[in-house]
């Protein structure tokens, strides 16, 4: 779910901040509820994590995801800017869009990337 609260927006910019300040992460798994993805976030602080090689990211609502809108450019930005993944699970994200994240991600799984 993409929203548009500053407060939110804020807390977001420092977890992800401080999460892009661990160089030597070699997995990250972010599970809670109400995700946010959005560069207003700060998911742009993961780009930088040489070393992440498995990467997931759920809304866990337990209820039907609605934060499923990843865009193609998204994907690319997240997955191109992480040299040594191996493995990214978006989880329940994949749900209602699964076609346009598999069609994102093919360039990458030619290289060895695993989307689950």
């Amino acid at each position: 779910m993409r929203i548009n609260d500053p407060v939110k927006m804020s807390v977001w910019r420092r977890v992800y901040r401080q999460l892009g300040e661990l160089k030597k992460l070699a997995t990250l798994t972010i599970r809670c509820i109400g995700l946010q993805t959005s560069s207003d976030a700060g998911i742009e602080y993961l780009y930088g994590l040489p070393k992440l090689a498995f990467l997931t990211l759920s809304d866990d609502k337990g209820m039907v995801p609605v934060a499923t809108d990843w865009t193609r450019s998204e994907i690319k930005r997240i997955v191109g800017s992480l040299p040594k993944l191996i493995r990214v699970d978006l989880n329940q994200f994949v749900g209602n869009n699964r076609l346009v994240v598999e069609e994102a991600m093919e360039e990458f799984m030619d290289k060895g990337l695993a989307l689950v």
